[in-house]
C-alpha cells in the first residue's frame, strides 16, 4: 500500500513542480510562517480571587501519550480525531486517534504538569497572516511533529473551503485567495502530559520488527511504519482557546504591516489605536465571529452574544474589546471556561532513534524515507 502511495504522490509532485519556479521543498515550508505579536491585557485584574483553586486532574483524560501512530495513514485528517477545532461530535473525547503500544510499559515515564486552567493568565496572541496557509499555520503554532516542516497540514490538509470557513468563523467569500488575515487568539492551559524519552525501550514485538529495517530496503521501512507507526505522542497539552479571524485585502495588510513593523508586544492602548486605524469592521474586508475550540455550547453562546462592541452602524464581534472594555465578561469567561476542554498543543516524536538497534545505516535510511514521505505530503496538501 505504502509503495503505491509513495509513487502516486511522487508523480503529483513532479507535475506540480513542472509548473512553478524551482524551489526546494524545505524552502517552501519555511515560507509559511506568520508573524506573532503578543497583547498584554492584564485581564487577571478583572477576576475575583478563587479560593478553591482552578487546577484540574489531567490524568482523568487518559490522553494516549507514549502511544505510537502512523502519521501518513491519516495525514491531513487529524482534526477529526484530535479535538482542536469546534466540532458537533457528541461526547467529551479529546484524542480518539488509534495508537499502538510499541514501548515496554516499564520504560515509559510520564510527567503531568498542571496548568493554571485560566484564560486570563496568558497574553492574547495576534498573528499577522499573509494568506490562508499562514492562517492555518498560526492556528496550529503550538503543534509539532519531528521531521514535519508544516505540522498544521496534519490537521488541515483535508479541509475544504466550507469546512475551513466553519471552523474559522469567516465566510467562504474571503477564502478566495485574495485575502490576508489576522488571527486573534486567547489560550487556556489546563495542563500537559509529557513522556520522558531517555529510557524508552521498544516492546519485544516492536523491537524484533525494528531490527528488520534494512538500509536500501524501502519496504522494510514502510512495513514497520504500517504495523507500528512512524511517530509517538511525546506530549499533549489540554485546555481551550477562544479566537477570532479578521480578513483584510492585500492593501489593508500592507498598511497593517507598516503600522506593526518591528512590534512584538502591544498594550491595550496600542491595540485600541491599531484597531481604530486598521482593524475596525469598516476598515477590513470581513470581521469574523468569535469561536471556541472546545465547541462548548455555553461558552460559544457567551462568545457570540457578549464579546461584541456596538458601533454607529451595528454590533460587531470583537474578542479583545469585549473583554478589555467589560470586566464582567472576563469573569464570565473564566467561570464558563473552567471545565471546557480541547487540545491546544501536541508534540509527535519520531521513532527513528528506536530503529536499527545500533545500525546507523538502517536508522539513517529509515529517517530518509520518513522525511521524503513527509516532504511529499506537505508539498501536495
Amino acid at each position: 500500500m505504502y509503495s503505491q502511495l509513495f509513487v502516486a504522490v511522487s508523480v503529483l509532485v513532479c507535475v506540480c513542480f513542472e509548473k512553478v519556479q524551482p524551489a526546494s521543498i524545505g524552502a517552501i515550508a519555511q515560507n509559511i510562517h506568520s508573524d506573532l505579536i503578543l497583547l498584554d491585557t492584564n485581564l487577571a485584574s478583572s477576576v475575583r480571587p478563587n479560593r478553591d483553586g482552578r487546577q484540574i486532574n489531567i490524568n482523568r483524560f487518559a490522553v494516549p501519550t507514549g502511544g505510537a501512530i502512523d502519521l501518513f495513514y491519516r495525514y491531513g485528517f487529524f482534526s477529526l480525531s484530535v479535538r482542536v477545532v469546534p466540532r458537533d461530535d457528541p461526547g467529551s473525547w479529546l484524542v480518539r486517534e488509534p495508537t499502538s503500544r510499541v514501548f515496554d510499559d516499564n520504560s515509559i515515564g510520564r510527567t503531568e504538569r498542571p496548568g493554571p486552567n485560566s484564560f486570563v493568565q496568558n497574553p492574547i496572541e495576534i498573528s499577522i497572516c499573509d494568506d490562508i496557509s499562514e492562517l492555518k499555520e498560526a492556528y496550529f503554532r503550538s503543534f509539532k511533529a519531528e521531521g514535519i516542516a508544516q505540522p498544521h497540514k496534519l490537521y488541515t490538509g483535508s479541509w475544504r473551503t466550507p469546512t475551513m470557513a466553519k471552523y474559522l468563523g469567516i465566510s467562504i467569500d474571503v477564502l478566495d485567495g485574495d485575502s490576508s488575515f489576522v488571527l486573534v487568539k486567547l489560550i487556556k492551559n489546563s495542563g500537559s502530559v509529557e513522556i520522558d524519552g531517555r529510557n524508552l525501550r521498544l516492546s519485544t514485538g516492536a523491537a524484533e520488527a525494528a531490527e528488520t529495517v534494512r538500509a536500501g530496503d524501502e519496504n522494510s521501512v514502510l512495513n514497520f511504519v504500517e504495523n507500528y507507526g512512524s511517530h509517538y505522542i511525546r506530549s499533549v497539552t489540554i485546555g481551550d482557546a477562544i479566537y477570532q479571524v479578521l480578513a483584510l485585502t492585500k492593501e489593508q495588510m500592507d498598511s497593517l504591516k507598516a503600522a506593526t513593523s518591528g512590534v512584538k508586544r502591544l498594550t491595550v492602548t496600542d491595540w485600541d489605536r491599531l484597531y481604530d486605524n486598521n482593524l475596525a469592521p469598516w476598515k477590513v474586508r470581513e470581521t469574523g465571529n468569535v469561536k471556541v475550540a472546545s465547541g462548548d455550547v455555553r461558552l460559544q453562546r457567551f462568545a457570540e452574544e457578549q464579546l461584541r462592541v456596538n458601533a454607529q452602524f451595528g454590533s460587531y464581534a470583537n474578542l479583545v474589546n469585549g473583554l478589555t472594555k467589560n470586566p464582567a465578561n472576563v469573569q464570565m469567561l473564566e467561570d464558563l471556561g473552567r471545565d471546557t476542554t480541547a487540545i491546544v498543543a501536541v508534540d509527535f516524536a519520531s521513532l527513528k532513534s528506536h530503529v536499527g538497534n545500533g545500525n546507523i545505516q538502517a536508522r539513517e535510511f529509515f529517517t530518509e524515507i520518513i522525511d521524503t514521505h513527509s516532504a511529499l505530503w506537505e508539498a501536495n496538501l
